[in-house]
């Protein structure tokens, strides 16, 4: 695979001319080969498509080394000619779920950094291990369809930032052998050989399949067959929205003519967007709220209060200090 052939298609295909990025740089091979990727294209690009490209690293502080291996890594950024920022996690940290909530936080500094610099696109450097990863950790959690399409290479995220992973396709191998041939040194965290985290033991499994003569690898096309299907119900679900659900009215009469499958699908798509969360909420809540909705009860979700009246529930925004009566909680 030629990698800037692959990066070059990437940005030409999903990037409108003249918009600004944030390249998410850590130090690893995957962000440090993410940078110099984006480097050959903008450098030999005929359109000089990116109006301004700004590296960010986000020095999480977990490791007493973290701050010092931050300033290297905007050397090298800088070295290459790239505006760098240093965004600090403040606060105290976690004693659980530190992985999580750091990616958390990690997002929503640079997406308000995004904000801030009037970025449109905001890039990672995920690739083909970690989409397997994010594909094992979501099936023994019991994802849906969706979930197993894994990590989407573009996808809108809050306040109409873009993210762009455009490395999905490329594996951990080809990214370190390509700094490699830049003469590009980087940062091997410890904390991706700890067991004690989640992903960590899913990379060993898949390491140990491999070893026992799975083909893991095949695991690609699956999940690009299941993103091809949650494209096509994320497009049924769009067109019966418009029926179905306006700004503040809910119409049943149209919506339980629907396919059951369906009905879930379009319920939480909707949930989720009055809600303006990252992720969409689970199945469980979801399946609960529908039975509410065939039953015709009124109840509160996604800070609304949903109320039904022949065949129409009607929404108005939960009030925050005085919620109305005899309107059950989800």
């Amino acid at each position: 695979m030629d990698l800037n052939k692959t990066i070059s298609s990437f940005f030409n295909e999903r990037c409108r001319v003249g918009e600004s990025c944030v390249v998410a740089v850590s130090g690893g091979a995957d962000s440090m080969a993410l940078l110099y990727l984006t480097h050959h294209y903008h450098n030999h690009t005929k359109t000089g498509r990116f109006h301004r490209i700004i590296s960010a690293t986000v020095d999480h502080g977990l490791r007493p080394e973290s701050s010092d291996e931050a300033k290297q890594v905007g050397k090298w950024c800088e070295g290459l000619g790239f505006e760098h920022a240093l965004l600090t996690w403040e606060g105290p940290k976690p004693k659980a779920a530190i992985q999580k909530k750091a990616r958390q936080a990690r997002y929503q500094l640079l997406s308000d950094f995004c904000k801030v610099r009037g970025a449109k696109y905001l890039i990672t450097g995920h690739h083909k291990e970690d989409q397997l990863e994010t594909f094992f950790l979501r099936l023994f959690k019991g994802s849906s369809v969706r979930g197993l399409a894994g990590m989407s290479a573009h996808r809108e995220i809050l306040d109409s930032i873009t993210l762009l992973r455009p490395l999905l396709e490329c594996t951990r191998e080809s990214l370190e052998v390509y700094l490699k041939t830049c003469n590009q040194p980087f940062i091997s965290d410890p904390s991706n050989d700890n067991s004690d985290f989640e992903r960590v033991r899913l990379r060993q499994m898949i390491t140990f399949m491999r070893q026992k003569g799975f083909n893991v690898d095949a695991i690609s096309d699956t999940i690009k067959h299941i993103t091809i299907e949650d494209t096509f119900v994320r497009t049924l679900t769009k067109e019966h929205r418009s029926h179905v659900f306006s700004s503040d009215t809910f119409d049943t009469k149209i919506f339980l003519r629907l396919d059951p499958f369906l009905q879930r699908e379009l319920l939480r798509d909707i949930v989720w967007s009055l809600s303006q969360k990252n992720h969409p909420p689970k199945f469980r809540d979801v399946d609960a709220l529908l039975q509410k909705v065939q039953e015709g009860k009124n109840f509160t979700c996604a800070g609304y209060v949903w109320r039904y009246d022949k065949d129409l529930y009607t929404l108005h925004r939960e009030c925050k200090v005085r919620r109305a009566k005899n309107v059950p909680l989800l």
